[in-house]
Formats: structure tokens, C-alpha cells, sequence
């Protein structure tokens, strides 16, 4: 559940407040700036408590950031939709971002309020997202900013687990700099799916960056997600393609046998018990994913399949790690790898922690 602003680039006009788009709210009983759909509305230049509107920045299920300027001050403006789900979620995370306020893990919650229903939590304002950075690299990181930013990653990751919080939505879009080409202002945003381990929610992490036990919904869910999803978006910052670029979850099983080869553990969902039969009808696409005959267990043909994108095919590490465009030497390479592989691991119990990461780099 991916509470955080997507669509970076949606245009602001459409925040204009639409003629007959304004209606009330009977559960607040308040009537403002609220469109059909429950977003607050408005135009740039327009102030809303003491802050001048400057232009949208983002939009996704939960609500719009805005960026404002007060006192000629730049900030990041998260709106929540009206309606007691979006209410809700927003106390969650601003409960998060209270315990975070002693540290640097995600931009500094500046004020709060609530005008037409809507909570409105205004941050630090961040001068460049991840994603736009990772941009000037077409061939990827090289090794010396890898490690910066693995290192700082990792920090990051590491102060929310011993806060017991798990972030559980991490990956490129909730990761921005405070200051342009800043590596160390890194920091977190999207608290919205975050929780300590036992109250995590049960569907969690978008797709590309879920670990297998969150597939699987074999709960209790960990920290570990956490550094599944540092290994995928270090995948993607050394590389630039994801690791997982999946279109179901069957895909997202079939990726992850790809390359980690076959479970220990059976999933009644994603799985079945092998027999001759099922050996006979599907012996050639088991051999494409290189599954031995003898296996307890084939995957079955909902991920035999799904097919259709290259990280579909039996794939080797040495192979998918490799970048002969930065033409790095053997130790580099291998300090990558011993990274992104100890975190992409099938069980969380043999999956690096964010603090052996920083054992490894430090």
C-alpha cells in the first residue's frame, strides 16, 4: 500500500479549482477547495495558511504534495484526501515522523494543520529526487558513489530499525536529496505503510521491490523487507534496470526463481507437489528455468507463463552484475556483489541485515 506522491511531473493546472468540482464533506461538515474525488484544490500563487502555493510536485491515491514557499522559505506540502481513511493514515504517519524527528532519516516535519477536512503536513522541501539523480548515470553508479550511497542507505535504514521501525515501502521514488548532487542529504520519505514489525500491514512493498516473504504472505514480516529492498534499488543504481520488473506476482515468483533458483519452502499459491504428469507437460519450460526434474516442487503454470520481459529468464549473478561500461576492477566488483547478493536472499534469516552492509563498507 503506497501511500507516497507519485506522478512527479503532473502538471499543476490541474489543481485549479474546477466550477462545479467543489462539494462538502458531511462527515467533517466542512465545504472548501475539495474536488470530486476529495483532493484540495487550488492554483499557484494562491495562500493557504500563510503558505504561497508555488506548483504540484506530486499526486497518488492518498493525497497531493505541493511545493510553498513562506517567508521566502521553500517547503514540501503533503495534502491528504478528505475522508476518515485518509485522516487516518496521515496520524500514522505523522506518529512516525514524530519519533524520526531527533534524527536525519527523512525531512523535518516544519508545521501541521487541518483545513477542509484535509490534514496538511509541511516538510523540509528537497531539492532533487533519487531517481533524477541516478539520471546523469546512464551506465550506473560507479564503485566510489555506490558506496556512498549504499553506506548511506544502509545508515538510514539501519537508525528506523533500531526505532523498531520498518519502512516497508522503500525504493528509488521514496528517496530524495535535500540538496542538489548531496549524497549525504540523502534522506526517506512515505511513512505511510511504515509500522513496527508486528503491526505491518499484510499487503505491503510495491511490486518490483516486495521480498519473497511478503509474496508469500508468510508473516511475521521483518526488518528484512527492508533489505530486500536496499538490494533492489543498489541493483538498480549500479545497473539502471530493475532486477524485478514484474506485471503480476506470478511474474515477480517466476523473476525471483530466475535468479535465486527454487525456494526451500512450498506456497500452495505459486507452487504444486511435482508429479509425472505435470514433469511431462511442462518439461520445457522447466528447463528454461534450468529446475531440476527431482525437485519436490514445480512452479506452477500460472509462473510458468508469465513470461514476456527479460528478467523472465534463468539469469546468473556474475553475469547481471557485470558492467563492462565503468570497466571497474575485480575487488569492485565483487564487494557489489557480495552486497546486492547477500541482500537478495530467498529467506530472511540468511538475507544480510542493513548493519552488515555497513560492517562491509565501513
Amino acid at each position: 500500500m503506497n501511500q507516497g506522491m507519485l506522478r512527479p511531473n503532473a502538471s499543476f493546472q490541474n489543481m485549479n479549482r474546477p466550477p462545479d468540482g467543489i462539494r462538502s464533506n458531511k462527515s467533517c461538515g466542512n465545504i472548501g477547495p475539495i474536488d470530486s474525488d476529495g483532493y484540495f484544490t487550488c492554483g499557484p500563487g494562491e495562500v493557504v495558511n500563510g503558505y504561497t502555493m508555488v506548483r504540484l510536485l506530486g499526486q497518488g491515491t492518498f493525497g497531493r504534495v505541493l511545493e510553498a514557499t513562506k517567508n521566502n522559505q521553500s517547503f514540501a506540502v503533503k495534502i491528504s484526501r478528505q475522508g476518515d481513511q485518509f485522516l487516518s493514515a496521515c496520524e500514522h504517519e505523522l506518529d512516525i515522523l514524530n519519533k524520526l524527528s531527533h534524527t536525519n532519516v527523512s525531512p523535518k516535519l516544519h508545521d501541521q494543520f487541518q483545513l477542509y477536512g484535509c490534514v496538511f503536513m509541511v516538510m523540509e522541501f528537497c531539492e532533487q529526487n533519487f531517481q533524477d539523480y541516478l539520471a546523469q548515470f546512464r551506465s550506473g553508479l560507479p564503485f566510489r558513489l555506490f558506496t556512498q550511497v549504499a553506506t548511506r542507505l544502509a545508515h538510514l535504514l539501519h537508525t528506523l530499525h533500531l526505532l523498531h521501525i520498518v519502512h516497508a515501502d522503500f525504493k528509488p521514488a521514496n528517496i530524495m536529496l535535500l540538496r542538489y548532487n548531496d549524497l549525504s542529504s540523502l534522506r526517506l520519505i512515505d511513512f505511510g505503510s511504515a509500522n513496527s514489525s508486528a503491526d505491518l500491514e499484510h499487503y505491503i512493498q510495491s511490486r518490483w521491490f516486495r521480498a519473497p516473504e511478503v509474496l508469500f504472505k508468510k508473516r511475521p514480516y521483518t526488518s528484512k523487507i527492508d533489505s530486500w529492498g536496499l538490494g533492489c534499488v543498489l541493483f538498480f543504481a549500479r545497473k539502471r534496470v530493475h532486477l524485478f520488473e514484474a506485471s503480476s506476482e506470478h511474474m515477480l515468483c517466476r523473476q525471483m526463481i530466475g535468479i535465486l533458483k527454487m525456494p526451500s519452502h512450498f506456497n500452495s499459491t505459486f507452487f504444486v507437489k511435482n508429479t509425472f504428469q505435470f514433469l511431462f507437460q511442462n518439461k520445457k519450460e522447466l528447463e528454461e528455468l534450468e529446475i531440476d526434474k527431482n525437485a519436490p516442487f514445480f512452479p506452477n503454470s500460472g509462473v510458468l507463463k508469465a513470461v514476456g520481459r527479460p528478467q523472465c529468464d534463468a539469469r546468473d549473478w556474475k553475469v547481471e552484475l557485470q558492467n563492462v561500461e565503468l570497466d571497474e576492477g575485480d575487488e569492485e566488483e565483487e564487494i557489489i556483489m557480495k552486497i546486492i547478493k547477500g541482500l537478495i536472499q530467498w529467506e530472511p534469516e540468511e538475507r544480510f541485515d542493513v548493519k552488515k552492509v555497513l560492517d562491509i563498507l565501513e
